[in-house]
């Protein structure tokens, strides 16, 4: 059988609106114009599609199943759409750009450097994907995403995600902090050592590999009783959470601290500097694949140059709520 994109937009439109003539209405076409796409489709597939209820209609078990293959297709196509049109914009500084961040900087540094990148290419349409890492290496080997920005501690020069690696560009370091309840015990001093967190609730991170095992490894080394895992988070800012409503202590980048509204006094929790330091390092890495390699590459050095001083500010930002 034949299957042509407007059965398809059809299709979808009256699965997601209920009724023929909301599909009709979000495609701007007249109902009998859906009906007879829909029953044409369902002629050439051989079953039916939809069971009618008055205005209303409910999806067969087919249809359900056609539904989420269909999604897939329509995004893929929507993908081609954007890749024939950046061709057009490619060389005028035109064209779009897939940012691709994890979560200590998405709510950080990369929104403020994708508005300075904006500012200088005002024809780039950019997305910022913001997921987790390991989503994140792949889609950056895929060419998905054209630029990478994470963290990574500072013994390393490429971010791992056990999916694989990916070499960055390191461009600005930072420290870990201790993320402490805001009336705890410790909440008075300027620093916290590592020693002092000996028999703490601890809240772990899960997502974090990497920077929780040396975090582990440095509790296990210089406090004379371990901290206790109490409860994980699949993110810093969710264990930041966790910690402001009093469940544990954690240690997050200052960033991530950040992003879950460390200086707020609402957010429940303050920040102290660790002692010894655990450091990280913000990277970035242009995927090989990458749909536009010179806007890929334009952002790259406008980080490199103007990343730093921005780092800078953010971190000097977090100086209120230690």
């Amino acid at each position: 059988m034949t299957m042509n994109l407007r059965q398809i937009e059809a299709f979808l439109a009256v699965f997601e609106e209920g009724t023929f003539s909301a599909g009709a209405a979000r495609l701007k076409v007249s109902q009998p114009t859906v009906s007879k796409l829909i029953n044409a489709l369902e002629r050439g597939l051989g079953y039916k599609l939809f069971r009618r209820s008055g205005a209303r209609v409910a999806p067969t078990d087919q249809g359900f199943a056609l539904y989420r293959e269909m999604t897939r297709v329509k995004r893929g196509f929507d993908f081609l759409l954007h890749q024939a049109r950046d061709l057009k914009g490619q060389g005028d500084g035109g064209g779009r750009l897939v940012v691709g961040a994890g979560s200590a900087l998405c709510g950080t540094l990369a929104p403020r450097l994708i508005a300075r990148f904006r500012a200088r290419y005002p024809d780039a349409h950019v997305t910022l994907e913001a997921d987790g890492a390991r989503y994140l290496i792949e889609q950056h080997v895929s060419g998905t995403i054209d630029v990478f920005l994470e963290t990574s501690t500072t013994h390393s020069t490429a971010f791992n995600a056990g999916a694989g690696a990916v070499a960055t560009e390191r461009f600005a370091e930072g420290e870990v902090v201790c993320v402490l309840p805001a009336n705890h015990r410790l909440a008075a001093k300027t620093v916290v050592a590592f020693a002092e967190l000996a028999d703490e609730p601890y809240v772990g991170i899960t997502s974090s590999v990497g920077s929780r095992r040396e975090i582990d490894d440095r509790l296990a080394r210089e406090a004379k009783a371990p901290a206790r895992l109490v409860a994980e988070a699949s993110t810093p800012a969710a264990a930041c959470s966790l910690v402001g409503q009093g469940v544990g202590v954690t240690m997050v980048s200052d960033l991530s601290a950040l992003t879950a509204g460390a200086g707020d006094r609402r957010c429940g929790f303050v920040c102290r500097p660790m002692r010894p330091a655990v450091g990280y390092a913000v990277g970035i890495a242009v995927s090989p694949a990458a749909r536009n390699a010179q806007l890929a590459e334009a952002f790259r050095r406008m980080t490199l140059e103007e990343g730093p001083a921005l780092h800078r500010a953010l971190v000097a930002s977090i100086g209120g709520m230690r």
